[in-house]
């Protein structure tokens, strides 16, 4: 049988930005990766994932939890980073990226 720890070192996708899908979609962390997994071969895909990770930021700087938006930040600038194959919109992380509300 096939751990999380399993699938997880066989995707494309961090811990954190598997985490990112959990929160956002509220689901499990398998379902999060066979969810980032069948996304990021669609041609919106990687904006999609993105834009999980930058809303998981922005709820993050509402909450005036400044950690967590920080980890959401390095989580999505990682991921556009890491995913230059599939496109972010203009391939770019947003300009106005900032943990300080």
């Amino acid at each position: 049988m096939l751990t999380y720890e399993d699938c997880l070192g066989m995707c494309d996708f961090t811990e954190d930005e598997i985490s990112s899908i959990v929160q956002h979609e509220h689901i499990p962390h398998m379902s999060a990766i066979l969810m980032a997994e069948e996304l990021i071969h669609r041609e919106d895909g990687a904006s999609v994932i993105q834009q999980m990770i930058l809303d998981d930021m922005l709820k993050a700087r509402e909450a005036h939890d400044s950690k967590q938006a920080e980890r959401w930040c390095n989580v999505l600038e990682r991921f556009v980073a890491t995913h230059p194959e599939h496109k972010c919109g203009s391939g770019e992380a947003p300009k106005n990226w900032t943990t300080q509300a």
